[in-house]
């Protein structure tokens, strides 16, 4: 794998009260993989590891336990926006899995469109689309 420019996201980390829920959820609404971290001997319940689809991010992403989550998903931090091709049918599915929706689709400019949620871990996240 090449050596990126500074500055390059390359990672993404999603903070979590409970890994089987968090991947249960993620797996459900947008058909993530996760698998146990192999490389610093984490316990499946503390970290896993996925794939972030198109390889967006070379090092993919994890989830990981955090000691007190509410300071980690607390309002105004940074939110991940995740593309669907269809957001009534992703925000039916973050519901269904223990997600919440926290706004209702909102236009950006004339060719895209956003929608806040909360995943199951209380995350505050959104899915996007564009016009069709």
């Amino acid at each position: 794998m090449p050596i990126p420019p500074t500055g390059t996201p390359v990672g993404l980390e999603i903070p979590v009260k409970n890994t089987a829920r968090a991947s249960s959820f993620y797996s459900a609404v947008f058909n993530w993989s996760f698998s146990p971290e192999t490389n610093v001997g984490a316990p499946p319940e503390f970290l896993l590891v996925f794939n972030v689809p198109g390889d967006m991010f070379p090092g993919g992403g994890i989830i990981r336990k955090v000691k007190d989550a509410e300071l980690a998903t607390v309002p105004g931090t940074t939110k991940i926006y995740f593309y669907v091709d269809n957001m009534e049918t992703a925000m039916e599915r973050i519901v269904k899995n223990g997600g919440k929706k926290i706004s209702d689709k909102e236009p950006e400019g004339d060719k895209a469109f956003y929608q806040f949620f909360e995943d199951s871990e209380g995350n505050g996240q959104a899915i996007y689309s564009y016009a069709k």
